[in-house]
């Protein structure tokens, strides 16, 4: 907050205490508030912005930036990585939940902090055993990563027709369809001509 001074005066227009902030912004104890809720600011800290004064909580809300991992507004310190604003306490490991050592190597996975360790405890994981969601064996070679799985590339085909899918593809109870099957099986009818209505 900003720090205010008390003063006595009277004014030909008002009379009673006067607040100085900084220094030449003069108010009327009285007419000294918050520009959102209208709370008294005289005797409360206080934030400014622009020609306005507010209320921490105001402040906070109109202006502040939240952390990522705790939702609170960071006060004191804290700080911003790859658009993402965390107190320090909370810059952790989203694994173990370990603290990062000053000068140690920080990762992202999905946006979120990982470190070196638990990244390289991930890829062996991964590296040890990809399976295909359609045919449940090892995946060795070339694959496709769709509907949240891994699957060899012949194996991520239309639940239909049975021909693999290389683009768009529509999903039901878990299954993928070629947008023709799609649309033929699960696609509504236009009441007059009768015709699949298409989703585009």
């Amino acid at each position: 907050g900003i720090n205010a001074e008390y003063g006595s005066g009277i004014n030909a227009e008002y009379g009673g205490e006067v607040i100085r902030v900084g220094d030449s912004d003069h108010f009327h104890v009285d007419c000294f508030k918050c520009g959102k809720c209208l709370e008294p600011l005289a005797a409360a800290g206080f934030f400014a912005r622009g020609s306005s004064y507010y209320c921490s909580r105001d402040y906070h809300e109109l202006f502040g930036t939240k952390c990522i991992v705790c939702s609170s507004f960071i006060e004191g310190e804290g700080f911003t990585v790859q658009g993402r604003s965390y107190h320090t306490s909370c810059f952790k490991c989203s694994q173990c939940e370990g603290n990062f050592s000053s000068g140690s190597r920080v990762l992202f996975d999905d946006g979120k902090p990982i470190c070196e360790t638990c990244r390289n405890n991930s890829l062996a994981a991964a590296a040890r055993s990809t399976t295909c969601k359609g045919c449940n064996t090892e995946i060795t070679g070339r694959s496709v990563v769709a509907m949240e799985s891994d699957w060899h590339v012949e194996c991520f085909a239309c639940y239909y027709c049975k021909v693999p899918l290389s683009g768009e593809y529509m999903v039901k109870d878990g299954h993928p369809y070629c947008e023709s099957d799609y649309l033929n099986l699960f696609g509504q009818k236009c009441k007059i001509c009768d015709y699949r209505i298409m989703l585009r």
